[in-house]
């Protein structure tokens, strides 16, 4: 069976005209060169610039601000508006993907161990006193919500806050994009797959861990930093487990009664 993605890319490839696609390809370029915000160009001047008709710039505009490197503005002082894509949108968009794929708990965890580790390595060595100062602001903020109480709608923000800031310090924008693409991906996991919803303990036991992460962070300690988020991924592994073999038991005295 084909992949409807892949079959909704050659519908695009094989439906545009060639002018289209070669157009798509200066349009798009244009819309990196430009800073986002600033004008491309009018719709008059891109069809002499490009030298194409104004359907045909019109259908290459619909696929690059499906890109989301495009805006059209109508009316006077409009045109054709630099944009660039939104990192949420994109790392929901993933997530719904690898939704469709079935994917499971222990496929993300393992996933994400090796990239987070690798970020936490690179913010303790890379973050600047300006990432460094937002860390702390978010530590001081955990500690006193940890003393109120945590609440599962927090610990979700937290934990992609705490995303958010491990991939800024890091410096890298790759390893960030594929971190919180997994961290939408936990979001919207069905519930009877989440280790943690309604787990007030394991709620707090993952908070402790983040913070003991945060804290190795800002004092540069790169080895306890990267241990502490070893132990952390490891744990979550030992929670599934625990919760698989807890209704395994159950089907099996259920069956017995």
């Amino acid at each position: 069976m084909n992949d409807p993605v892949d079959d909704a890319e050659a519908d695009i490839r094989h439906t545009a005209q060639p002018a289209v696609m070669k157009t798509v390809k200066r349009l798009r370029a244009d819309a990196l060169d430009c800073e986002k915000g600033a004008l491309i160009g009018s719709e008059e001047d891109l069809v002499g610039r490009y030298n194409v008709s104004r359907p045909t710039l019109r259908q290459a505009a619909v696929i690059v601000a499906q890109e989301q490197l495009l805006q059209v503005r109508r009316g006077v002082g409009g045109g054709y508006i630099a944009a660039r894509p939104h990192f949420s949108a994109v790392t929901h968009i993933a997530a719904i993907f690898l939704q469709t794929k079935g994917t499971r708990l222990r496929e993300i965890l393992v996933a994400i161990e090796p990239i987070r580790l690798e970020l936490v390595r690179a913010a303790t060595l890379n973050a600047d006193e300006a990432a460094r100062a937002e860390i702390r602001e978010f530590l001081q903020v955990e500690e006193e919500r940890r003393r109120e109480g945590y609440s599962y709608r927090y610990f979700l923000w937290a934990e992609r806050r705490w995303a958010e800031l491990l991939g800024r310090a890091s410096g890298s924008t790759v390893l960030n994009l594929f971190l919180r693409i997994l961290i939408d991906l936990l979001s919207v996991l069905p519930p009877e797959e989440d280790i943690l919803i309604g787990r007030v303990e394991r709620i707090a036991a993952t908070s402790a861990q983040r913070m003991r992460v945060i804290r190795a962070v800002l004092s540069g300690d790169v080895e306890v930093a990267m241990l502490e988020a070893q132990r952390s991924a490891l744990r979550g592994t030992e929670w599934i487990q625990q919760d698989k073999s807890t209704k395994s038991a159950t089907r099996s005295q259920k069956r017995r009664a």
